[in-house]
């Protein structure tokens, strides 16, 4: 079923079975006129009357009244249209159907406007969902800039690929961007660093071969912006499989700015996980261990029981030496992160945000710091 809010001629070149007709009580007097226009094609009409808008009061009245008029009609998609009223009603009506549309209370089937002329005898309707699909775009990268979730974006361009396969259409190279930021979100989502790493790397190199016709505008803009977000994710083009990273400061800097956009955005489980393995890894490529073998799981836990274990010493109060300050880093960043890993079923209390802030920005700072990092373990 569909409805529509305002009325034009437009309801002859579209399916609509019925018109919903929000005016102001000065144009109920063209109720009978419209009613007969509509009745001609068969379109039955219901009206609302709504009030001028002269504060913002007067605008979440009206969106609230739109609402639940909207509802108790309770239609699967509405088709906006635009063309008469006040200048100021277009923007509320716009962000109701925004607002049903985001709750999934209704589907946005379009928006249109009728450039009404008086000097032809037919004006032209213009296409202005594009509108939409712009403040899902925003939304999408907005949500990935402060929050770190890539999700949104992922799925527009998903919904992008089953229209255009819809329509016949053969997006391939669309169907493997939006395929390859799906694998790059969840990585990115689990705190993965070295999937995450490959995984970013594949969708940009998507990005590079994406083929501009199969955009309808909004997507193009955006994807500039969102590649300069994932490239300080991304491995070097040469590696084929995460197990082929090696251990080197340029990789230990790529997984720094993940524990720092962890942080950010404030994900502090994944950012104090993270943490904790490139903490590890700085040792290991201290300790001069072969780029090969750095991901071997004896290698891995040998460092971090020696890490246990000079940690436990210094915690013994016979202990008689100073703690090093990169002990007392571990000691933080493990405490805190036990803590998440343990769904807060440890009875140590919460740690604070800012003392996780402030360990995980430490490491961040020490990272080439050699001094820091020598004769800990």
């Amino acid at each position: 079923m569909r409805n529509k809010i305002q009325s034009s001629s437009a309801a002859e070149l579209f399916e609509i079975d019925r018109v919903f007709l929000a005016r102001t009580d000065g144009a109920a007097a063209y109720d009978d006129e419209i009613e007969r226009a509509f009745e001609r094609i068969n379109v039955p009409c219901a009206f609302e009357t709504i009030a001028e808008i002269h504060s913002r009061d007067d605008i979440d009245r009206l969106m609230q009244q739109l609402i639940e008029a909207i509802r108790e009609h309770d239609p699967e998609t509405v088709i906006l249209d635009i063309t008469h009223g006040f200048r100021s009603l277009p923007m509320v009506f716009f962000a109701t159907v925004l607002h049903l549309d985001t709750l999934d209370d209704v589907e946005l089937g379009g928006i249109y406007y009728g450039k009404y002329r008086t000097d032809v005898e037919e004006s032209p309707i213009i296409d202005m969902t594009y509108l939409h699909t712009l403040m899902e775009w925003y939304h999408g990268i907005n949500t990935f800039e402060r929050t770190g979730e890539l999700r949104p974006v992922s799925d527009l361009l998903d919904e992008r690929k089953s229209e255009l396969f819809e329509k016949n259409e053969r997006p391939t190279e669309l169907a493997n961007l939006a395929s390859r930021l799906n694998g790059a979100s969840r990585s990115l989502d689990a705190g993965l660093p070295l999937q995450a790493g490959v995984a970013v790397r594949n969708a940009l190199n998507a990005m590079d071969r994406l083929d501009d016709s199969q955009f309808i505008g909004p997507e193009e803009r955006f994807l500039a912006p969102l590649t300069e977000m994932l490239e300080r994710f991304s491995v070097d083009p040469s590696i084929d499989d995460w197990t082929d990273i090696e251990l080197d400061m340029a990789e230990l800097h790529r997984q720094r700015e993940l524990v720092e956009f962890y942080n950010a955005n404030d994900r502090y489980r994944v950012a104090l996980e993270c943490a904790r393995e490139l903490f590890i890894n700085r040792l290991v490529l201290e300790e001069g261990t072969d780029s090969d073998d750095w991901l071997d799981r004896d290698v891995r836990t040998d460092m971090s029981d020696r890490l246990g274990e000079r940690s436990g010493k210094q915690t013994n109060p016979e202990a008689n030496e100073e703690t090093p300050e990169a002990i007392d880093l571990w000691n933080k960043i493990s405490t805190h992160r036990n803590w998440y890993a343990h769904s807060g079923f440890k009875n140590e209390g919460r740690p604070s945000e800012q003392k996780i802030d402030s360990a995980l920005t430490e490491l961040c700072e020490k990272l080439d710091d050699k001094k820091f990092w020598q004769g800990i373990v």
